[in-house]
């Protein structure tokens, strides 16, 4: 099985210029994850499993995914080489990291996709649990090397 990220070499120019912007933005959502988990209290909501999914056996479209107990990014690519941004937000997520941050975050994924990178952000699920899917990714860090584990000390 080809991962979809091949055909990226084909598709182009203008789809190859806006694939380099959407991984900025995804390099730019993990910055801002990264800064949210800096005010959290609680350490569990302060982990953070980077997955490098290209590398990961029967996975087609998904590159690069962000796994928190409070949200999950992933970036992906379609059978044309175009890139996109998906993103499930925990069913929990204002109890988790409140009403603030939560919508701090959601303006950042659009802010950080403008224009003609709009139509390719797409919602997994606002209704996700992030808690058990983060809890799967930990469990398959044990078998599998695709996976980097992150824990953001609490800003002081």
């Amino acid at each position: 099985m080809t991962h979809n990220i091949q055909y990226e070499l084909m598709a182009p120019d203008f789809v190859k210029e806006r694939n380099s912007r959407f991984r900025e933005a995804y390099k730019y959502l993990l910055i801002t994850i990264d800064r949210i988990q800096g005010f959290l209290e609680d350490e569990y909501l302060r982990g953070r499993i980077e997955s490098d999914m290209a590398k990961k056996e029967g996975v087609k479209s998904t590159i690069l995914q962000c796994s928190t107990p409070f949200c999950i990014i992933s970036l992906g690519c379609d059978e044309m080489g175009r890139y996109n941004l998906v993103y499930s937000l925990d069913y929990r997520i204002q109890e988790m990291i409140g009403n603030e941050m939560a919508s701090g975050l959601i303006r950042r994924i659009y802010q950080f996709t403008p224009g003609d990178m709009e139509p390719f952000v797409l919602i997994g699920s606002l209704y996700h649990d992030c808690i058990e899917s983060y809890d799967q990714v930990n469990l398959e860090m044990q078998t599998e090397k695709l996976h980097i584990f992150h824990l953001k000390e609490k800003n002081n």
